[in-house]
């Protein structure tokens, strides 16, 4: 907590990145990511025609991509949600939201050493590999329908005192992405309306 921003950090009730996305395969797009207090998420890619997005509004869980538009239920609901409050409370008050953190080991992420902690909420988990020196998180892996999804995190900026990374690279089965991070911006006024489920001819959101 401190290694991200220390006490700068409980100022940040909302948080906006944009960027650049490359391929494995070269093609070029874009990136987007949204999060707003006390647990909303979306992240949005548009590379190479295709697009994919995923929201977690607080109550729900929703994705969009080559599959269509759907409601998410059991597991993948639950690592999203997670994924949302992780977000939102950077890692502080986890007992608060009933988040369990474990010790896993040690690692080494790109020659540097890394402490790894499981965290656990409603039978999924997420595991953050955090730089020995630093504190930073190196590297997020979690578990999805495709396979592991490992995601790492890389030239670190200060922005209104908050660590952010700046280089993002996200590894799910073959697809690779490399970020490139241009703007981050935090307590902007969110577009609530971004986190709704999209409303589509055909496509029909369960209840909340």
């Amino acid at each position: 907590k401190k290694a991200s921003g220390g006490d700068a950090v409980k100022r940040v009730k909302s948080t906006s990145m944009t960027g650049s996305v490359k391929a494995a395969d070269g093609s070029m797009g874009r990136f987007s990511y949204q999060s707003a207090s006390p647990g909303s998420l979306r992240i949005d890619f548009e590379v190479g025609g295709s697009k994919i997005s995923e929201c977690y509004n607080g109550k729900s869980a929703w994705r969009a991509d080559g599959r269509g538009l759907r409601t998410l239920l059991g597991d993948e609901a639950k690592r999203l949600r997670l994924e949302s409050l992780l977000a939102n409370n950077r890692l502080r008050d986890l007992q608060k939201t009933r988040i369990v953190p474990q010790a896993a080991g040690k690692a080494t992420i790109d020659g540097r050493d890394a402490n790894v902690v499981e965290l656990i909420k409603d039978g999924v988990r997420v595991k953050l590999f955090f730089d020995a020196t630093t504190g930073l998180i190196l590297r997020r892996e979690r578990e999805t329908t495709d396979g592991t999804e490992e995601v790492f995190y890389s030239d670190y900026r200060a922005i209104d005192r908050v660590m952010e990374p700046f280089s993002i690279r996200i590894k799910r089965g073959v697809a690779d992405f490399a970020i490139a991070i241009e703007k981050v911006e935090h307590n902007r006024s969110p577009d609530l309306a971004a986190f709704r489920y999209p409303q589509v001819e055909g496509s029909r959101p369960l209840p909340d």
